[in-house]
């Protein structure tokens, strides 16, 4: 039986929200302690199983997925917060898109471009000025991998 309704990311705030739907009996005698310890096991996995789908740059992403420290908290009876520490900021700019109507830092798309275009000097910094303002103007696709990683994870530990 699962118990786990809701499992979600929300990379904003580097957080992920778990909503517990239903307490199996032997769940009611469980403390706190061992709450936290299964749930930190499914989000450890699960992030283990998100770095080997990241996409890759430099490898930034991934690494510090696979290195980050979870801490989880009780929000409720039936819910908890669990942190993630130390992931690198762009993090959910990849996992949930981003929304039209601003650039995106010109410093993080210059070596971007150079790295995977090829390109350098002016022309690196123009092609970086039309990425950003394309993504200024229609915002950008988020890739949902670590809501992908988590959703397999959590069905696979749910009996």
């Amino acid at each position: 039986m699962s118990f786990v309704s809701e499992f979600k990311a929300r990379l904003a705030t580097k957080q992920i929200h778990v909503t517990i739907d239903q307490w199996p009996d032997m769940l009611e005698e469980l403390n706190d302690e061992y709450m936290v310890l299964a749930i930190k096991d499914v989000v450890l996995e699960a992030m283990q199983v998100a770095a080997n789908d990241a996409p890759v740059d430099q490898g930034s992403l991934a690494a510090s997925l696979r290195k980050t420290d979870i801490i989880v908290s009780r929000v409720s009876s039936r819910e908890f917060k669990v942190l993630l520490k130390d992931v690198v900021d762009y993090t959910r700019y990849v996992e949930d898109g981003r929304s039209p109507g601003k650039f995106p830092p010109p410093d993080k798309l210059i070596p971007w471009v150079e790295r995977n275009m090829g390109l350098t000097g002016k022309e690196a910094k123009r092609v970086a000025f039309l990425i950003g303002r394309k993504i200024a103007r229609e915002g950008q696709v988020g890739l949902e991998f670590i809501q992908k990683a988590i959703d397999v994870t959590a069905a696979k530990s749910n009996p």
